[in-house]
Parts: structure tokens; sequence; C-alpha cells
């Protein structure tokens, strides 16, 4: 998974919304659309509740958000201590 995959994901979850996502994410709705599309296909599972207008993120991922930060944020340290060991 990629940590871009993960800062969308939060976006949507911290924002409540897809379109204001995407502006915080500085994308199109459109192609953040097709961009989470993308990310449920490389996963293989629905994040989101389609079914319902606008989409939402399915209950079990919004369970998972502060592991998914968590995750995030070690990702971060990773890169950050590889780039001073540089």
């Amino acid at each position: 998974m990629r940590l871009e995959w993960l800062d969308d994901i939060l976006a949507v979850a911290d924002t409540g919304s897809m379109i204001r996502a995407a502006e915080r994410r500085f994308l199109t709705q459109s192609a953040f659309s097709r961009r989470l599309r993308m990310i449920e296909e490389q996963l293989g599972v629905e994040l989101f509740d389609r079914s319902r207008k606008p989409a939402e993120l399915r209950r079990s991922v919004l369970e998972r958000c502060d592991e998914m930060r968590g995750l995030a944020r070690y990702a971060r340290k990773l890169v950050t201590l590889d780039q001073a060991a540089a």
C-alpha cells in the first residue's frame, strides 16, 4: 500500500466528503474519484458504500482510521530516518 493511498482515504474520513477531500489533496473531484476506485481495485476491497448518495466510507474502514494514521506516521518516520542516514 502506498502512503498517498492512506492519505487519500484519511482525507475522506477527516472531511466527511469526497469533494472536500479532493480539494485537500489538490485534485479535481473526478480525478480523486478515479484514484479512489483504483485504490479499491488494487486492494481488492470496496472502501466506499456507493449505494448511498453521496458515497461514504464503509464502517469497517472508518473503524480503522486510527490504525491507518499510525501506519502513515510510521511510514513518514521511516522515510525521514532513511533520508537522514543518506
